[in-house]
Order: C-alpha cells, then sequence, then structure tokens
C-alpha cells in the first residue's frame, strides 16, 4: 500500500508490478509497462508467470522469488538470446510487503543498459 503509481508517471511504462497469489503460490503479473510490452512484442499484463518454461523465463522467475524469499532489492543486467527483440536489459527487482509484513508484491524497473561513456563495453555490438 505505500507504493503508489502516480508518484513514478514518468517512467510507469518501465515499470511491471508482480503479486505473489497465495492461494496458488504463483507469480502474477498485475501491470506489465507499455514501454516494456513494445521492446517484447507482448503485454503479459494479467498472466501468470510460467516458472518451466523457457531458461529466460525460468531465470526471471528464481530472480522475483529470491527478491521476494530474502527481503531484498535485486538488479540484473543481461544480454538476451540472439533471436530476442531485446538485445540488452537490466532491472531493478524492489519487493514490497504486504499488511502483514510479508514480502509479496514486486515493483520492477525494466530498462535497456547502456555502458556508460568511455566503457570499453560501449565498442561492443550487440548485434
Amino acid at each position: 500500500s505505500s507504493f503508489y503509481p502516480e508518484h513514478v508517471a514518468y517512467i510507469l511504462g518501465s515499470l511491471c508490478t508482480i503479486d505473489l497469489v497465495e492461494e496458488t503460490d504463483s507469480l502474477h503479473y498485475r501491470l506489465y509497462g507499455s514501454a516494456i510490452a513494445e521492446r517484447y512484442g507482448r503485454d503479459l499484463t494479467g498472466t501468470v508467470i510460467n516458472e518451466s518454461a523457457e531458461s529466460l523465463t525460468r531465470f526471471f522467475a528464481a530472480s522475483f522469488r529470491g527478491a521476494l524469499d530474502k527481503g531484498l532489492p535485486l538488479y540484473t543486467r543481461y544480454l538476451p538470446p540472439l533471436e530476442s527483440p531485446v538485445k540488452d536489459c537490466q532491472r531493478l527487482i524492489l519487493p514490497f510487503a504486504d499488511e502483514g509484513g510479508e514480502a509479496r508484491h514486486l515493483v520492477i524497473a525494466h530498462l535497456p543498459y547502456r555502458p556508460p561513456m568511455g566503457s570499453i563495453a560501449r565498442g561492443i555490438s550487440l548485434r
């Protein structure tokens, strides 16, 4: 209840929110930002994360579960497979607790990764 999307309206398209549904112990996308949907070519709002799917989805699910289990923020950066429309990505995963103090919600900033100016990584082509 302490997260107010209207306070971060300027980046709302780059955020997604995930809820842990206790009855099924599943992760559910409550919001999948429009900028993320545009980058990936699909909107996952309202869907359940298939934790037994392809390796990249399993990586995301494990990252989300880890942040929830530990109740700590997590930063990830990765290069998706070559066939992906996304060429680079970074995420800041922030857990939020429910009224009982248990981490049950995530707010995730999902942004392209761009190496700092002058970094040797700037010269590496991501295809």
